[in-house]
């Protein structure tokens, strides 16, 4: 999912999505989208609808939205059909400065993260950190 996209023969990613959700259903755990949610940050400029008058919340239903659409079209694009944004196929392992969307991509969906049982990166980060301040740092 990071840094690009599969790029399907004309008619093989329809094919491509109907093995994913059929025969190999319960084999496919989803897609790995490191360092940021999707990789589609590339559309933001002109999709983002954000501004610095929004309240938290408004800031992230716009991110939700914009991710939502972003991811979806990307989706539609690979497999040449309506996916959606297809949230509970999405295994984030972010990178730091994505880390601020592990609570919000559960909300929007998302079933597990990168270990598999639906912690993220961030709570590896603050353990690495409260071990750094208490002394520990051999264990960063």
């Amino acid at each position: 999912m990071n840094y690009g996209a599969a790029k399907f023969p004309a008619g093989e990613g329809q094919a491509a999505y109907q093995l994913l959700n059929g025969e190999l259903k319960d084999q496919f755990l989803g897609f790995i989208s490191g360092e940021s949610v999707g990789y589609v940050w590339d559309r933001a400029p002109a999709e983002l609808k954000i501004s610095s008058s929004q309240t938290r919340r408004e800031l992230l239903e716009a991110h939700r939205q914009f991710y939502t659409n972003a991811i979806a079209r990307k989706w539609r694009e690979t497999f040449e059909t309506e996916t959606g944004a297809m949230w509970d196929k999405l295994i984030p392992a972010q990178s730091t400065s994505s880390t601020s969307f592990a609570h919000a991509l559960t909300d929007w969906g998302r079933k597990a993260n990168r270990d598999g049982n639906g912690s993220s990166y961030a709570d590896d980060l603050n353990a690495d950190c409260f071990y750094a301040r208490r002394g520990a740092t051999n264990r960063l």
